[in-house]
């Protein structure tokens, strides 16, 4: 089953494609992630990303730095080749190892 959730207020968040205004949350279940549409504040474009991809705001008053999400999105980027090459690596070792 899945839910969609109105944000009231709206929460500023950080995207891969600029700061925007999450409006509604989207959750389709335990097996997925949550899904934020988000109103960017540069031009007022709707989208919609996975909670890997956005970050709230800077808030002092809270104590919350700025994050450089660009390089968040690219640290998954790095974590995904680094699992390929282990997943290379493992293949080649079972493959290695039928042949004793």
């Amino acid at each position: 089953m899945s839910y969609v959730t109105q944000l009231n207020p709206s929460i500023p968040v950080d995207t891969p494609k600029g700061k925007g205004e999450a409006v509604l949350v989207v959750d389709y279940g335990p097996e997925h992630n949550l899904y934020w549409v988000v109103f960017l504040d540069d031009g007022g474009e709707c989208w919609t990303f996975d909670n890997a991809k956005i970050r709230g705001c800077a808030n002092p008053s809270v104590g919350r730095k700025k994050v450089n999400i660009n390089k968040i999105l690219y640290s998954d980027e790095i974590m995904k080749s680094t699992k390929e090459a282990v997943d290379t690596l493992t293949e080649k070792m079972y493959k290695a190892r039928s042949f004793w």
